[in-house]
């Protein structure tokens, strides 16, 4: 497993999920890690294999944000904070499952 994929479950572990987000909620969370990590709503959802609509909810509070996909994105932005995050990384290929699972078995 990835250090940063250990990093982000240690983070998540940490803090009871529902308290992860602080006073922002889940969806403003969301919506701001998505704009920190430099994506556009399209290249988003593409990324993590979702629908246009499930981020809409996700980010409205609509829907409670699944763990994986909470995990994913943490691991995205400490990828980013190291700068070791290429938008290129996760855009090629498309979807970040495929590009977490080469990673965890490159080596």
């Amino acid at each position: 497993m990835p250090v940063y994929v250990r990093e982000a479950e240690e983070i998540l572990a940490q803090v009871p999920y529902e308290d992860f987000f602080g006073d922002l909620g889940s969806g403003e969370w969301l919506k701001r890690q998505r704009i920190y990590l430099g994506y556009q709503v399209h290249d988003f959802c593409d990324l993590l294999e979702i629908s246009r609509q499930a981020l809409w909810y996700w980010e409205t509070e609509r829907w409670p944000l699944p763990k994986p996909v909470a995990i994913a994105v943490l691991c995205m932005s400490i990828l980013k904070q190291r700068g070791d995050l290429s938008l290129r990384q996760f855009v090629s290929p498309p979807h970040l499952r495929n590009c977490l699972l080469q990673e965890a078995t490159a080596q």
